[in-house]
């Protein structure tokens, strides 16, 4: 029996590529997420259709398929393809909530359908994912900071200083 290499394989459901650069994962996930946020699409139409409220619900299921394991693959999302991949796909899941015509703006879909950009939601998850897993064993205590990147903002959490004195 010989053993080939694979460019790519499937490990507690993530997709890893030799360069782990999560291409495959995103590739194959935004497709999955797609197919699901489409089959939902076609059991509640635009019009006449179950309200924004039932529909929010439905495209948690996408929304999940996206973040599966958000903590392994966080940095994936830096590269603008696959941040690019991930918007297209939250486009279409705020689409459908919202009823809304493909012509809409992005940012106005996201802000009807009350969801954050997926670039900081995959950002927010990854953190509280390692401040559970990391940050309570170290013993640290965080303290909410505001963030921005020119277009997005929220906060991020950054260690408390030793003694409550500032940096």
């Amino acid at each position: 029996m010989e053993i080939t290499p694979k460019d790519s394989l499937k490990y507690l459901g993530v997709w890893i590529d030799k360069k782990l650069k999560f291409s495959v994962r995103v590739n194959k996930t935004v497709t999955r997420a797609s197919q699901t946020t489409m089959a939902l699409a076609r059991i509640m139409p635009n019009i006449g259709g179950p309200q924004a409220s039932k529909r929010k619900v439905l495209a948690a299921v996408a929304n999940s398929i996206l973040l599966y394991a958000v903590q392994a693959w966080s940095t994936a999302i830096k590269t603008k393809k696959n941040r690019k991949a991930y918007q297209r796909e939250q486009r279409l899941s705020a689409l459908r909530i919202c009823s809304a015509y493909r012509t809409a703006p992005t940012e106005a879909l996201l802000v009807i359908a009350e969801q954050p950009p997926i670039d900081l939601l995959i950002e927010e998850t990854s953190y509280m994912a390692w401040k559970k897993n990391v940050g309570s064993k170290l013993g640290r205590k965080l303290k909410p900071k505001p963030y921005s990147n020119g277009k997005n903002v929220g906060m991020i959490m950054e260690p408390k200083s030793a003694g409550g004195q500032k940096n």
